[in-house]
């Protein structure tokens, strides 16, 4: 008894097969988990909150209030770290950042004290201003002043407020536009080029099996993106969720669909009727005269034109004009690339068919290049309906094709081309001349391991290998 398949829903096989072919590509993982973890890390160390009990360093310059100045910074214990020096070398540590004030002895005319304390702060510094408020506190207090309202100040340190609390949520919006946008309008656009969605439409699949596995593959990615980040932010940074952890989940959820959403639009437009449009989008803000964001403005540009024009020089560049299938050089593309899947997997095998059509100058000089080129195209036609939709048919040259048997062994290729070389192939049709001729084209089998020869080498020798 043979032994049952289980065949899984097409939802669910559409799914795994998105999942393994991004598990199969190592930069998108590192994107989708490396990327967020290591921008945290690096933003989160650059941008950390600086302790605001760090000493105030302090250099007094020689002069008659220097002794004064020293003493009453001292007094303060650990708060200020005081150095003493010229005033050249003072302002060369400020200009280095060695010290955040200089405090000196400026002369004064006109006035009851022939010198008053100056400071020499830098503005650009936040903490050159905070120890010239400092400095100025303590040497007014030491000089008898009295603040005529009491304080008392007490430090905030509520989580929320920090830049990596913020960077946090940043991080993980930004992973689910990216995934939104690249991981399914991207994913989509991709498989359009490589004409992936053609041969999907020629199988059973419905569009909403499609498209659902599709942003599916991106949640079962999000998911643990969310989870890594969450986690590592909080033992790293100790980033804390401090609200609702449903809310927030749904959140997530509800972006995810969103730009999912978009993802879809920015891939394929579908328009009332059904018809598919390929459009461009592009998104501005909309700000108010205080510069507050207010909106956004989303404009689809449609590219259906361009894209046509795209895929008709794709389509001339690689196929022939007179049969309609691909030419030699698409099919030595091909052909290389089914010689690199051996090379990296050595249980693949493939084979070449090599046909060559004989006698078919008699064709064309009896019943002229017209009956000639209906010849090629009713050959091409038989053939197709003979190839496997995963075989590649090609013609190479006048009377020259080639098929690419792909996933073939070569015993099975041989089969394939035994009862064609024993018997001959004939192709008759009636033509608009007296004469009556038969053309015979014989197939010949040069089925190799790709991985034995390379395409150059193949074609040459044929004749000579096969005995044509």
């Amino acid at each position: 008894m043979p032994e049952e398949v289980k065949v899984r829903a097409p939802l669910v096989e559409l799914t795994l097969a998105r999942v393994r072919g991004l598990v199969r590509e190592p930069e998108a993982i590192f994107w989708v988990y490396g990327f967020p973890l290591i921008m945290t890390l690096v933003l989160g160390i650059a941008f950390r909150e600086k302790k605001t009990d760090d000493p105030f360093l302090v250099d007094i310059e020689e002069g008659p209030h220097a002794d004064f100045v020293e003493k009453s910074l001292a007094a303060q214990g650990e708060r200020f770290k005081v150095k003493r020096a010229p005033f050249a070398e003072c302002k060369k540590r400020l200009r280095n950042g060695k010290t955040s004030l200089v405090v000196q002895s400026e002369p004064i005319t006109g006035a009851d004290v022939p010198y008053v304390i100056a400071y020499l702060s830098d503005p650009v510094r936040p903490e050159s201003s905070l120890a010239e408020k400092a400095v100025d506190d303590v040497l007014q207090n030491a000089k008898g002043r009295q603040d005529p309202v009491k304080h008392v100040s007490h430090t905030f340190n509520e989580p929320g407020g920090r830049y990596i609390d913020f960077l946090v949520p940043g991080l993980l919006g930004m992973g689910l536009m990216g995934g939104g946008l690249f991981g399914v309008g991207f994913a989509i656009v991709d498989m359009r080029i490589r004409k992936l969605l053609k041969r999907f439409l020629a199988t059973p699949m419905r569009r909403p099996d499609f498209l659902l596995a599709v942003m599916t593959s991106r949640f079962v990615f999000m998911l643990p993106e969310v989870i890594m980040l969450l986690v590592f932010s909080y033992f790293i940074f100790d980033v804390k969720i401090t609200g609702s952890i449903l809310l927030m989940l749904f959140c997530i959820f509800l972006g995810g669909v969103t730009f999912s959403g978009i993802g879809l639009l920015v891939g394929v437009l579908i328009n009332r009727r059904g018809q598919e449009i390929a459009i461009q989008t592009s998104a501005a803000p909309i700000r108010d005269r205080a510069g507050h964001l207010i909106g956004a403005v989303i404009v689809f540009h449609d590219v259906s034109r361009e894209r046509r024009l795209h895929r008709a020089l794709h389509y001339q560049a690689s196929h022939d004009a007179l049969t309609g299938l691909i030419n030699r050089r698409e099919f030595e593309h091909r052909l290389n690339a089914a010689v690199e899947n051996v090379r990296q997997d050595a249980q693949s095998q493939h084979a070449l068919l090599y046909l060559d059509l004989d006698q078919f100058k008699i064709v064309n000089d009896t019943c002229g290049h017209a009956a000639g080129d209906r010849l090629l195209r009713e050959v091409s036609h038989l053939l197709s309906r003979h190839v496997r939709a995963s075989d590649v048919l090609a013609r190479l040259g006048g009377d020259e094709f080639g098929v690419l048997l792909r996933d073939c062994p070569l015993e099975n290729a041989r089969e394939i081309a035994a009862p064609a070389s024993a018997t001959g192939f004939v192709a008759v049709f009636p033509i608009a001349s007296p004469a009556k001729t038969n053309a015979w084209a014989a197939i010949k089998a040069a089925a190799a391991r790709p991985n034995e020869m390379r395409f150059n080498t193949w074609v040459s020798p044929l004749k000579d290998v096969c005995g044509i």
